[in-house]
């Protein structure tokens, strides 16, 4: 199992996000064993999971440069939901 050593360089970053975004769409669509529905933004809501500074920080032992990559887009869907009025909640792993 790859260890934080391992997670020193990106593979993805904030500009290739979409990009990467689709083709492991494209990877994972022959194991779609049913249809995803549509996001209904009147019944949804964002969770955010483990995107706390041991993982996003520069330097923390198990910081990743895919989570920072991903931090513009976490603030959009948060700023997005906040100004809708809907519910928005982070959690982190807990043993």
């Amino acid at each position: 199992m790859p260890g934080p050593a391992e997670f020193t360089e990106a593979y993805v970053t904030a500009q290739t996000l979409d990009q990467e975004l689709g083709k492991w769409m494209t990877a994972v669509s022959p194991y779609q064993f049913r249809q995803t529905p549509p996001l209904d933004p009147g019944r949804s809501a964002l969770l955010i999971v483990d995107m706390t500074g041991a993982f996003v920080d520069e330097g923390r032992p198990l910081s990743s440069p895919a989570a920072r990559a991903v931090l513009p887009r976490v603030q959009q869907l948060t700023d997005a939901y906040r100004r809708a009025d809907r519910s928005s909640e982070t959690c982190q792993w807990l043993s």
